[in-house]
């Protein structure tokens, strides 16, 4: 079932892009067929009583969402893509992926401990025991990543400055903090950053109406997509492209 619904998003995605369906299905293949990161993903989980019975072998055991972000970044290729909220390091295992089929890239993580207040009021599991943010993130992929552990309130607004001055970013992923004023935060400072045709993503958008007000208030086209969207579980995921610079 969840094969389907990745599949089924693929037009929409290709659409929003303005690429053609046939790469991202030559993408997505590509990941099916990423057997190395696979089986680096099972020697990670192997001991790890959280994860027993888990065997990962196939794109639907990562969800849509992280699915997405590997066709994003292989498709757009960015250079510098920072991410807020990295937990196990699924999701920025899979961009790490992508960076290095491109052969280019770097991903810059800011997180903080997920046992903190903020994260387990949400329902945010913690760490297993002895591991830190990202410890699922394969070695093979870890070159291009840079993980920064603070608040995001403190750190994002300094990483941003200091990469503007080094030619800025590219895309930007809120996946830490969804109460709303959190997420205002980091949309509004990601945007002011973010350069004409940048990328903001933004995970768990059902958690409030922030990702919705703010998509309305900015001048750039957006889509929904959803891992889950029913009664027992809702997780959906918000995408709005800057507009070129000549649209303001």
């Amino acid at each position: 079932m969840m094969e389907k619904q990745i599949v089924s998003y693929l037009p929409k995605l290709a659409d929003f892009w303005r690429l053609e369906v046939e790469q991202l299905e030559e993408y997505y293949r590509e990941l099916q067929g990423s057997s190395q990161f696979y089986e680096d993903l099972n020697q990670k989980v192997a001991d790890v009583p959280q994860f027993s019975g888990t065997t990962f072998s196939r794109p639907m055991q990562l969800r849509v969402y992280r699915c997405m972000l590997y066709l994003f970044t292989r498709s757009h290729k960015p250079e510098l893509f920072m991410e807020t909220g990295v937990q196990h390091g699924f999701s920025s295992a899979v961009i790490l992926l992508a960076m290095g089929k491109n052969q280019s890239g770097k991903l810059i993580s800011v997180d903080i401990p997920p046992d903190d207040p903020r994260m387990t009021g949400q329902g945010t599991l913690g760490l297993p025991p002895g591991k830190g943010p990202g410890w699922i993130i394969p070695d093979r992929v870890r070159q291009r990543h840079e993980l920064h552990l603070a608040p995001a309130e403190e750190r994002v607004p300094r990483l941003l400055f200091k990469l503007a001055k080094l030619g800025g970013l590219d895309a930007f992923l809120h996946d830490s903090d969804h109460c709303y004023p959190h997420m205002m935060f980091e949309m509004a400072l990601a945007w002011k950053y973010l350069p004409p045709r940048g990328m903001l993503l933004v995970d768990n958008i059902e958690q409030n109406t922030a990702f919705d007000e703010f998509s309305r208030n900015v001048d750039g086209d957006c889509i929904t997509i959803s891992s889950f969207d029913g009664p027992d579980r809702t997780w959906r995921h918000g995408l709005v492209r800057k507009p070129p610079a000549n649209q303001g």
